[in-house]
């Protein structure tokens, strides 16, 4: 059975005349873990795509239905192929996976460089201590004053969490 699959309504009768069964993922529905599970859902059948861009997603958002299809020796028949279009639709899934693995790590470097620049700075990364004073304020008005969780977290700037965490607890 040969599936096809499209986030653009005015591709739904072109893939009809090349598959049995199309699926609309529509954009406002669209994930890539939803990409992925429509994926795992057709493993048995040939999934047909117009071209990449009717994926909707972004090559790094395609990783892991792209692993997915590496792990089950499956490849998506793209019919139109806006480039790359001399490959087999082997050779270019490979290339997808190879260009969104690529995409990814990229992403991840410059992440990376993103928070050594920040350290270099002097920004702090991640959540800010909290203070003893604050600390024992919170168990103050948890203990003595009886105030709700929302209103300490209020008076003392801090979240509804942090007060959770310090107004049961003896000492820090």
């Amino acid at each position: 059975m040969k599936v096809g699959y499209t986030v653009k309504r005015e591709h739904i009768n072109y893939l009809k005349n090349y598959c049995d069964e199309v699926y609309y993922a529509g954009v406002e529905k669209l994930t890539p873990k939803s990409f992925l599970e429509f994926v795992m859902m057709h493993q048995k059948q040939e999934i047909i795509i117009k071209n990449v861009e009717d994926i909707g997603l972004q090559l790094v958002q395609m990783l892991p239905a792209l692993e997915a299809l590496k792990q089950q020796e499956k490849e998506i028949k793209f019919l139109e192929k806006n480039f790359g279009s001399e490959l087999s639709d082997e050779n270019f899934n490979r290339m997808l996976l190879n260009y969104a693995r690529n995409e990814k790590e990229i992403m991840s470097d410059r992440t990376l460089d993103g928070i050594e620049e920040a350290k270099k700075k002097g920004i702090r990364y991640g959540r800010p201590k909290v203070s003893q004073d604050i600390i024992q304020q919170i168990r103050y008005l948890s203990l003595n004053q009886e105030r709700s969780i929302r209103e300490i977290a209020e008076i003392c700037g801090v979240s509804i969490g942090t007060v959770h965490k310090y107004a049961s607890k003896e000492d820090t």
